[in-house]
């Protein structure tokens, strides 16, 4: 049973930290595609790899902005705080003070009028003169206590008013620097969120690129090969007239007795006739939109979808055209006979090691013209792709 392929489509980068896609195209034997796709992919890297370390650089920026702002917010919040607990201290003094001013002046409101009319005064003062002069001390030294407490209290409480003052216009000010904490975090989350926006549209012009230099590979190989088999077709019909003593291929007048027979056209059981309704098989099945990946799938039925995986696509396919294989890409393999590139035919089999791994983990089926049909990634449906969709080819099976 195949593994899930680990395809570049399945790779994803992430960010609160964000890191830029990098895309390679792989593959000793592919030559060179033109001169402009190579600098324009390395351009776009390269930006690419500018704005992701803006991006972190930025990301830096928000994170020390953010904290700052925390800790601005808590300070504003304490001296909020204490500014509530001064004024209610205020209050509390203002209340008490207002007892303490209401009781002295009840106090010596008694005093006077006991020391005009109370009968008992006026008897202590005729028959002890000195009693007299004591009590008037104790008095004043009451009334004295009493304004003293007042004194220490409207002391107490613009003590209070000051610290009232001084904390509303530290509060004011812890206001002004949160709101400007505020702005500059806002300022550069805004300019991360821009550049994380632009490194996707690099990516995804990356991506093209990508795609277009692989697809300028595929028709330079399909031509390299339509020239090997052209090249081979000549020899061969030279080869053929030369055995039979006819005239060489360039004379203008060939011999009809010598002409080669029209090569017999295959019979319904040969192998090129059972990998061409394979290929044919494949296409139908990508026209029918009724698939999706299921890693172990076969050709199941669930849901109304019918289920594959890579392995199990092969396999479903060329059971119904008399051919075993296993569920498996790497056995698979083993039982085909490599080919080249230019001898591939549609209904071939594409091999691919897409984990890196030195080992076959995902299988296609060549349907000519540079593509194939696949089943690659859960949730999507079996595809026809170009044949470097899932990385490059690490082998080509024909069917034996």
């Amino acid at each position: 049973m195949s593994k899930p392929p680990m395809i570049r489509q399945r790779t994803c980068a992430a960010f609160i930290g964000v890191v830029a896609i990098v895309l390679v195209v792989t593959g000793a034997d592919i030559a060179l595609p033109p001169v402009a796709f190579a600098d324009s992919l390395q351009t776009a890297q390269a930006q690419a790899k500018t704005i992701a370390n803006q991006i972190s650089s930025l990301d830096n920026q928000v994170q020390v902005y953010a904290e700052e702002y925390d800790q601005a917010q808590t300070k504003l919040g304490q001296l909020q705080s204490s500014v509530i607990t001064t004024k209610r201290a205020i209050a509390a003094e203002q209340e008490h003070l207002k007892v303490l001013h209401a009781e002295v002046i009840t106090e010596a409101d008694t005093l006077f009028m006991q020391g005009g009319t109370n009968s008992n005064f006026v008897t202590l003062v005729q028959t002890n003169p000195d009693a007299t002069a004591l009590t008037q001390e104790e008095i004043n030294t009451a009334t004295d206590v009493q304004e003293q407490d007042v004194q220490q209290y409207q002391a107490a409480q613009q003590g209070l008013q000051q610290q009232e003052k001084e904390l509303s216009t530290q509060n004011r000010q812890e206001a002004t620097t949160v709101a400007l904490l505020g702005t500059d975090r806002n300022r550069a989350q805004s300019a991360q969120a821009q550049a994380v926006s632009t490194l996707s549209q690099v990516n995804q012009q990356i991506q093209q690129l990508v795609y277009q230099q692989q697809q300028a590979v595929i028709q330079q190989r399909e031509a390299q090969a339509t020239a090997v088999l052209a090249a081979e077709q000549a020899q061969a019909a030279a080869q053929a007239q030369a055995a039979v003593g006819g005239s060489p291929p360039n004379a203008t007048q060939p011999n009809p007795a010598s002409t080669p027979s029209p090569t017999p056209a295959p019979s319904p059981n040969s192998a090129t006739a059972v990998t061409a309704q394979a290929a044919q098989m494949a296409l139908q099945i990508v026209n029918a939109n009724d698939t999706t990946y299921v890693w172990g799938g076969a050709g199941q039925w669930e849901n109304g979808v019918q289920i594959f995986d890579c392995s199990g696509l092969v396999m479903f396919i060329y059971a119904k055209l008399g051919v075993d294989f296993p569920h498996s890409a790497a056995d698979q393999a083993n039982d085909t006979t490599p080919v080249s590139y230019s001898q591939l035919q549609p209904g071939d089999l594409v091999f691919y090691d897409t984990e890196g791994a030195t080992s076959i983990d995902h299988v296609a089926i060549y349907v000519g013209n540079g593509q194939v049909v696949e089943a690659t990634n859960p949730g999507r449906p079996v595809s026809l792709d170009p044949i470097t969709w899932s990385g490059t080819p690490v082998q080509f099976g024909a069917i034996n």
